[in-house]
Protein backbone atom coordinates (compact mmCIF):
# COMPACT_ATOMS: atom_id res chain seq x y z
CA UNK A 1 0.00 0.00 0.00
CA UNK A 2 2.92 2.39 0.75
CA UNK A 3 4.50 1.31 -2.64
CA UNK A 4 1.19 2.73 -4.15
CA UNK A 5 0.89 6.19 -2.28
CA UNK A 6 4.52 6.99 -2.71
CA UNK A 7 3.96 6.09 -6.86
CA UNK A 8 1.22 8.63 -6.96
CA UNK A 9 2.89 11.02 -4.81
CA UNK A 10 5.97 11.18 -7.65
CA UNK A 11 3.12 11.28 -10.13
CA UNK A 12 1.59 13.75 -8.67
CA UNK A 13 4.96 15.72 -8.35
CA UNK A 14 5.50 14.81 -11.91
CA UNK A 15 2.32 16.89 -12.49
CA UNK A 16 2.78 19.77 -10.37
CA UNK A 17 6.47 20.04 -12.20
CA UNK A 18 4.93 19.73 -15.53
CA UNK A 19 2.18 22.88 -14.80
CA UNK A 20 4.87 25.12 -13.11
CA UNK A 21 6.51 24.56 -15.95
CA UNK A 22 4.37 25.56 -18.34
CA UNK A 23 2.94 28.50 -15.95
CA UNK A 24 6.66 30.01 -16.50
CA UNK A 25 6.93 29.05 -20.26
CA UNK A 26 3.77 31.40 -20.66
CA UNK A 27 5.00 33.94 -18.21
CA UNK A 28 8.22 34.29 -20.15
CA UNK A 29 5.98 34.25 -23.30
CA UNK A 30 3.57 36.93 -22.30
CA UNK A 31 6.63 39.22 -21.30
CA UNK A 32 8.82 38.74 -24.24
CA UNK A 33 5.23 39.73 -25.86
CA UNK A 34 5.12 42.94 -23.57
CA UNK A 35 8.88 43.86 -23.90
CA UNK A 36 8.16 43.74 -28.18
CA UNK A 37 5.36 45.94 -27.91
CA UNK A 38 7.03 48.67 -25.98
CA UNK A 39 9.68 48.48 -28.65
CA UNK A 40 7.30 48.42 -31.46
CA UNK A 41 5.88 51.58 -29.82
CA UNK A 42 9.19 53.39 -29.34
CA UNK A 43 9.86 53.18 -33.39
CA UNK A 44 7.77 55.75 -35.09
CA UNK A 45 6.82 54.38 -38.42
CA UNK A 46 5.33 57.28 -39.70
CA UNK A 47 8.79 59.32 -39.45
CA UNK A 48 10.62 56.42 -40.84
CA UNK A 49 8.16 56.20 -43.80
CA UNK A 50 8.75 59.84 -43.82
CA UNK A 51 12.18 60.18 -44.10
CA UNK A 52 12.38 57.68 -46.72
CA UNK A 53 10.23 59.42 -48.86
CA UNK A 54 12.04 62.25 -48.40
CA UNK A 55 15.17 60.62 -49.07
CA UNK A 56 14.12 58.94 -52.56
CA UNK A 57 11.95 62.30 -53.23
CA UNK A 58 15.28 64.02 -53.32
CA UNK A 59 17.45 61.41 -55.44
CA UNK A 60 14.67 61.57 -57.65
CA UNK A 61 14.21 65.42 -58.57
CA UNK A 62 18.49 65.22 -58.58
CA UNK A 63 19.00 62.58 -60.94
CA UNK A 64 16.03 64.11 -63.20
CA UNK A 65 14.86 66.82 -65.41
CA UNK A 66 11.64 68.02 -63.42
CA UNK A 67 8.75 67.02 -61.13
CA UNK A 68 6.83 65.00 -64.24
CA UNK A 69 9.98 62.72 -64.57
CA UNK A 70 10.65 62.08 -61.22
CA UNK A 71 7.26 61.62 -60.64
CA UNK A 72 7.81 58.95 -63.74
CA UNK A 73 10.85 57.76 -61.84
CA UNK A 74 8.81 57.20 -58.26
CA UNK A 75 5.82 55.71 -60.30
CA UNK A 76 3.37 58.34 -58.38
CA UNK A 77 1.28 60.88 -60.02
CA UNK A 78 3.08 64.34 -60.40
CA UNK A 79 0.04 65.97 -58.04
CA UNK A 80 1.31 63.13 -55.82
CA UNK A 81 4.85 63.82 -55.44
CA UNK A 82 3.95 67.70 -55.52
CA UNK A 83 1.97 67.20 -51.78
CA UNK A 84 4.20 64.41 -50.52
CA UNK A 85 7.07 67.28 -51.06
CA UNK A 86 4.94 70.24 -49.93
CA UNK A 87 4.18 68.18 -46.75
CA UNK A 88 8.00 66.85 -46.40
CA UNK A 89 8.87 70.11 -47.07
CA UNK A 90 11.12 69.77 -50.40
CA UNK A 91 11.91 72.75 -52.16
CA UNK A 92 12.99 72.09 -55.62
CA UNK A 93 13.41 75.31 -57.83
Amino acid sequence: MDYVLNFLELKKREVIGFIEAKQAKQAKQAKQAKQAKQVSSIIDFNLLRDSFDKFLIQQALEHTKNKTEAAIFLGLNRTTLIEKMKRLGIENE
